[in-house]
């Protein structure tokens, strides 16, 4: 098949879209090409991957809602390329999806997030809780008319698919799961690494940036800080005592990350219980695991449950930096226990928590409704 995945907000070589799913369907022999616009940089093809990039411009003339003329755009450049199917991955996209239906044309919901949940936190600081809760209501609600016209609905997390089973029943959960590489190289003994913590990916108050950097004052050792960091949470960041043992690296590519997890000795994703946080599979947990790093988690039951029972790391409150600091520093002072940890999550992603495992049910889905 002919098939078009969208998105807009996310980066021409997104992990979970360009990555994962299009190069998977791409290795099954379809013909595949990702449209997204040119917000996030230029496309740079690291996987040797034969899927086709389209980029598209966005126009200045809309500053506080750029994706509404996105879309009127986007709609053009998908009426040219006449595909079988038109596989979506953001929620401002669904009056595209609405419109690529009423063509005759096959479309699939990917809901990375539970959206309205997502929006919460943000619109009832902003527009308080009675006008928050109205807007996220009105969303819900059009999202849902939505879910129910897609051909097919693919979620990131079981949380999500729970909500969407109740509206349709072609939904089918495809968690983010790491690719598993043969390039990489963790055979470095922990007794020979130095004492560096790492977290890697999006940065913002909701992943708890603020309680590792605090934490930080009190821990024996450096931390190495990858992704994008805005310059106004950067001088808040830096009022704190712990940002002097920050090593601030910006944004890497999968080869620059690999050697930061090579060097560390604990991977950190400690959210903040707010929006679908609580419900969420960050990719960055999985990957930590699969380059054999014990892991500092969030104490959400789902986390727990993972990283408990598989004895690869400790759950901490994420809003308690005196916590994580005291769990970072066990780590720290125990090379031999960290590298047990490490193994025991290295073994359970590369036995279930691996793309591989669920690259079957994508390409399943795609077979359904051709």
């Amino acid at each position: 098949m002919k098939i078009v995945h969208v998105g807009y907000a996310h980066r021409p070589n997104d992990i979970r879209i360009f990555q994962k799913e299009c190069t998977s369907l791409a290795k099954y022999g379809h013909e595949v090409i990702y449209v997204t616009s040119e917000m996030n940089g230029e496309f740079v093809n690291d996987s040797c991957s034969n899927v086709e990039v389209i980029t598209v411009k966005l126009q200045k003339t809309n500053k506080k809602l750029p994706f509404l003329l996105y879309c009127k755009d986007v709609k053009k450049v998908l009426d040219s390329l006449n595909a079988d199917v038109y596989h979506f991955h953001e929620v401002v996209l669904l009056s595209v999806l609405l419109y690529m239906r009423k063509k005759g044309k096959r479309v699939i919901y990917d809901m990375h997030e539970d959206y309205p949940r997502q929006l919460q936190p943000g619109l009832y600081r902003r527009r308080g809780k009675i006008l928050g809760t109205l807007l996220i209501t009105i969303t819900e609600i059009y999202e849902n008319y939505c879910i129910r016209k897609a051909d097919h609905v693919i979620t990131a997390t079981p949380h999500i698919e729970e909500r969407c089973k109740k509206l349709t029943n072609t939904v089918t959960c495809i968690a983010n799961y790491p690719i598993i590489y043969n390039d990489k190289n963790d055979t470095e003994s922990f007794l020979e690494r130095e004492k560096i913590v790492c977290y890697t990916g999006g940065i913002s108050k909701t992943n708890g940036v603020f309680s590792i950097v605090k934490a930080m004052e009190q821990i024996d050792g450096t931390l190495y800080l990858a992704g994008n960091l805005s310059q106004e949470l950067r001088e808040q960041l830096m009022e704190y005592d712990g940002w002097s043992k920050v090593c601030e690296l910006g944004y890497v590519s999968r080869e620059e990350v690999q050697k930061v997890l090579q060097k560390s000795m604990v991977g950190l994703v400690v959210y903040l219980p707010t929006g679908n946080t609580v419900e969420a599979l960050p990719n960055k947990l999985f990957e930590y695991m699969e380059a054999a790093l014990p892991v500092i988690v969030s104490d959400f039951p789902l986390w727990k449950e993972i990283v408990e029972k598989n004895q690869c790391g400790i759950c901490v409150n994420p809003n308690a930096p005196e916590e994580i600091a005291v769990a970072v520093n066990r780590i720290l002072s125990n090379p031999k226990w960290a590298e047990e940890m490490g193994r025991n999550g290295k073994r359970i992603v590369q036995e279930k928590y691996n793309w591989g495992g669920v690259e079957k049910e994508l390409i399943e889905i795609y077979q359904k409704i051709n």
